[in-house]
């Protein structure tokens, strides 16, 4: 993924995007997670439409509101024999490195850079119906 985002980066002028939105506020052609989230759904649609995905789907896109920040926009993969879902987030990255890709569930409940990915099993959203 990251690699198409460089690709295209020199392409389009968004070479230069900056992780999440204030540290390249003025920038032109800086990307918010709207645009970071529509890119790699496009990317993962054409690896899926020329077979370079045998394990996961993509499956749309998920936004999260949490108390006291702004909302925020991920695509979704989905695995195919369990049926699990998982965030694919770049926009907290510089352009070009590999997103971010964690279980769904504990992206919507606002992780980020830093923290520990939950184990689903103990936590209190284990079982929701986004983690299948």
């Amino acid at each position: 993924m990251g690699k198409l985002e460089s690709l295209v980066g020199i392409l389009t002028g968004t070479d230069n995007d900056r992780r999440g939105n204030l540290a390249g506020f003025w920038l032109r052609n800086q990307m918010d997670c709207i645009d970071e989230s529509t890119n790699t759904y496009t990317y993962l649609v054409m690896m899926k439409n020329d077979g370079l995905l045998k394990h996961h789907e993509p499956a749309g896109k998920a936004t999260r509101i949490l108390p006291y920040i702004f909302p925020h926009s991920t695509t979704v993969i989905q695995n195919i024999s369990t049926g699990n879902k998982y965030a694919v987030d770049s926009w907290f990255l510089e352009n070009g490195q590999p997103p971010f890709v964690i279980p769904l569930h504990a992206w919507r409940w606002g992780w980020k850079p830093g923290n520990s990915i939950p184990d689903a099993e103990t936590e209190k959203y284990a079982g929701s119906e986004e983690t299948r």
